[in-house]
């Protein structure tokens, strides 16, 4: 039935006016305002004036207002009442949270109707703060890892947080919550203790802890603490339980963890004997002893000895030495104690250890107490000892070897103030070691080595520092000497180690060469003393002497010179060689009958760099194939090109004993050649004896194909090899050119002159011709023409010159020449 409001009943409209609730008559056709009451007003901040202008919609904040009002007051029932929280604005835009109630009212052909409004604002933002509150709470359990529960006994309900179930491995509400759902997630070895801890904590009235294993869905395993009080009524009777269950996994796994490393630490205390000590130095007692330590100072574990008794262990030699370490550790707490001694061990007997301790003190800084451990370190020390003889020492002289001596000249490098000369290495070389240990076997070398090492150290001065640096070599550094004492040094050894030695009753000859290097002047380190004492080594060697100083002009090793190999390619892709050449003159005729080409490098920061510093470099590497190819090919074009103009000079080459064992050499100089349409005779090609003595076999037939090509064939420097003269015969050679060192010092000594003059006489007898290289005189021109000696070389004639300088000194040099000029005669230069 619909509720009549009479507009003239004054109950009624005082009713509506006072009521408490905010109401709201409206027109329900249009929705417009007809009415507020005072709450309304108060509520929506309007004025009663203000809401003839309103509709009803106009309070609503959200669209499907008109909907709503229209869904209740089209209903049956006499009040409905919205069963959603709407939003409400007020005269001021701000929003209310309320619920509304509509009713008809009787009379006004049903168009009128009222709307009582609840204002439930502060009750939403209250379950607001709650939710938040809620969800705050699971946040920090699930960061915790710790679930949350609550069995109500009277209303038999149980309640799981969302963690709880987390850490049981469920999916929040995924189960019912239950005391046996619990149970069931217990690993079933925990379950029996786990229920017994609960249930006797129901007996006891007692908070009860226990920790057990969950075994989650996947078959993982995790441990849980669980906690719990139990909540009795007035009766005695339990009411309620509560508690909590935080995921400790991490927390017993490291536990565990630090149980193993407990135990690990107490084997490897065993294995590594290391033991732990702790001493009270205000009682003087030890307040733990490890076994370890008990082991290493020969007690029985747990016999706990008076300090003055485990101290009476230390070695008397060592023991004041000990307690002074100690005392000073205790007057200077932030200086760590450290000291190595020995034990004298009643069942292992003396043994090395190594003791560290921190000393902790009190709030005054006073000495308290020492922590440390002590450590057996002799068999370490005995492998170290081991080690250093490996390291340092040569096991079959027992000298020190390299390493050692590197130290030992660095350390000596170190003292101040060395003025020049006052330290000298000697590097002795034994010659034929390596010839006698490939005959004696290695048993017999090395007792061949122990004597000549006991021989050198018993040889050596009394302040020198004896080594074996190399299978063949030994080193002897002295320390204040000069060069006259260090060259005696090398002269005594070198007579020593050259005496013969006697293995398994036979005599052996070694032969000995040294070379000597000085310090500060040749080096003030161990590399560069070596490397330069090797270098004189092996320049004594060359020269056949006894020993040698190092000398820079000596070492092809300078950075210079190694500077200029790794520049070398690029100077011939650059065209940084030049052509030289120097002539060679028939004695008789007095006519110039050919050259010798010659190469010089045209260095951009060096100047013109002589072939001496740069071809034994090269030499040993394939280079030298490249210097080779531009001699050829820039001599060959050279000769054409004078033949052109009219002047038959053949230019001879030196090759390398590496170019002569190169397989396409015959094929090269025939395409070469051909480019330049030049004969073969235009050509001379020169061999020292050292380059064919290598693989004669080789040798004499490569030599053949290029004699019968047409190529004029020298063996240059003749007599500094070791040309036999059997092998001589059979190689097809034109021309021996007599070295230089003979021919410069023939007219001084009668043994070169008796040389020069049996060469002259042995190349006559087998068909050659001889060329003098060094006719540095007139003289010695003289000498050479008077002994039959074919052709001169030297600088008495002319020295080096550029290759294209060659014509205009020819025809203003005196001597005759070929003109290959059809019909031409031979020309004689004028002489100026």
């Amino acid at each position: 039935m619909d509720m009549p409001i009479p507009d003239n009943d004054r109950w009624y409209q005082v009713l509506f006016e006072e009521s408490p609730s905010p109401m709201l008559l409206f027109d329900s056709a249009s929705y417009a305002v007809l009415s507020a009451n005072r709450s309304a007003c108060r509520l929506y901040g309007y004025a009663a004036s203000d809401w003839q202008a309103l509709k009803i919609t106009d309070i609503h904040a959200t669209p499907h207002a008109k909907r709503c009002i229209s869904h209740l007051i089209s209903s049956n029932e006499p009040a409905v009442a919205a069963d959603v929280v709407l939003d409400h604005l007020r005269k001021d835009k701000t929003v209310l949270k309320v619920s509304i109630s509509c009713q008809r009212v009787a009379g006004h052909d049903g168009k009128v109707a009222l709307l009582t409004v609840h204002d439930v604002t502060k009750r939403v933002e209250l379950e607001a703060l709650q939710a938040c509150t809620e969800q705050d709470l699971n946040r920090v359990q699930h960061i915790a890892r710790m679930g949350s529960w609550v069995k109500d006994f009277t209303t038999r309900q149980d309640r799981w947080s969302d963690q709880t179930y987390r850490n049981l491995g469920l999916a929040p509400r995924s189960v019912a919550p239950s005391y046996r759902a619990f149970l069931q997630r217990v690993h079933p070895d925990d379950r029996a203790q786990t229920d017994l801890a609960i249930r006797r904590a129901r007996a006891t009235r007692q908070p009860f802890s226990c920790t057990h294993r969950v075994v989650w869905p996947d078959g993982s395993m995790r441990y849980m603490e669980s906690k719990g009080v139990m909540i009795f009524d007035g009766e005695g009777k339990p009411a309620q339980a509560m508690g909590t269950i935080l995921d400790v996994t991490e927390r017993c796994e490291m536990e565990c963890e630090l149980l193993r490393t407990q135990k690990d630490f107490v084997r490897a205390q065993d294995i590594a004997h290391v033991g732990t000590w702790a001493w009270d130095p205000i009682a003087d007692r030890y307040d733990s002893l490890s076994d370890e330590t008990y082991r290493v100072f020969g007690f029985l574990s747990g016999e706990r000895p008076e300090a003055a008794v485990l101290r009476s262990r230390i070695h008397p030699e060592d023991s004041e030495r000990v307690r002074r370490a100690r005392e000073y550790s205790l007057v200077n707490p932030s200086i760590p104690y450290e000291v190595e001694f020995r034990i004298m061990n009643p069942v292992l007997g003396e043994r090395i250890v190594h003791s560290m301790a921190e000393v902790q003190t009190d709030a005054n800084g006073r000495a308290v107490r020492m922590v440390g451990f002590v450590q057996d370190i002799t068999e370490r020390k005995r492998a170290a000892q081991q080690i250093q003889a490996l390291a340092y020492f040569d096991k079959a002289t027992g000298l020190p070897n390299r390493t050692c001596l590197e130290q030992r000249i660095d350390e000596l490098m170190r003292l101040a103030g060395m003025p020049d000369g006052r330290a000298a290495l000697v590097v002795v070389y034994l010659s034929r070691f390596r010839d006698l240990a490939y005959t004696l076997g290695y048993g017999n070398a090395d007792l061949l080595l122990e004597k000549a090492g006991r021989r050198v150290r018993e040889t050596c001065p009394a302040n020198a520092f004896a080594a074996r640096i190399s299978d063949a070599e030994f080193a002897v550094l002295l320390a204040d000497t000069d060069v006259e004492a260090a060259t005696c040094t090398a002269s005594v050894l070198v007579a020593a180690l050259q005496r013969p030695f006697e293995v398994a009753g036979i005599s052996y000859e070694l032969g000995a060469r040294a070379g000597i290097s000085l310090a500060p002047k040749h080096g003030k380190d161990s590399l560069s003393l070596t490397r330069k004492a090797d270098v004189a080594l092996y320049h004594a060697k060359r020269a056949g002497l006894a020993y040698a100083v190092y000398e820079e002009q000596n070492d092809p090793y300078q950075p210079q010179r190694l500077e200029l190999v790794g520049a070398f390619r690029r100077a011939v892709n650059f065209g940084e060689l030049r052509l030289f050449c120097q002539p060679k003159v028939d004695i008789r005729q007095e006519k110039v009958v050919g050259v010798e080409a010659l190469v010089r490098w045209e260095h951009p920061s060096f100047g013109l760099v002589p072939p001496d510093q740069f071809v034994p470099l090269i030499e040993p590497t394939d280079l030298i194939h490249l210097l080779t190819e531009f001699m050829l090919k820039s001599s060959i074009q050279q000769g054409a090109e004078w033949q052109r103009a009219g002047y038959n000079i053949p230019l001879a080459v030196n090759l390398s004993p590496r170019n002569l064992s190169e397989p396409n050499l015959f094929i090269n100089l025939k395409r070469m050649l051909a480019d330049a349409e030049a004969p073969a005779r235009l050509l001379g090609l020169e061999l020292t004896e050292s380059s064919l003595i290598r693989d004669p076999a080789s040798s004499i037939a490569e030599l053949r194909r290029l004699s019968e090509m047409g190529f004029r064939l020298f063996i240059d420097d003749f007599g500094t090899g070791y040309s036999s003269l059997s092998y001589l015969m059979s190689l097809p050679v034109h021309v021996i050119k007599i070295d230089h060192s003979f021919t410069m010092r023939m007219l001084e000594s009668r043994q070169a002159a008796t040389i020069v003059r049996s060469t002259i006489d042995l190349a006559h007898d087998l068909g050659m011709q001889v060329v003098a290289e060094g006719t540095a005189s007139r003289p010695i021109w003289d000498q050479l023409r008077d002994l039959g000696c074919d052709e001169a070389q030297g600088s008495f004639i002319s020295p080096p010159m550029p290759a294209a300088e060659f014509i205009p000194w020819l025809k203003r040099s005196g001597f005759d020449y070929a003109d290959s000029r059809p019909g031409s005669p031979s020309v004689v230069a004028a002489r100026h």
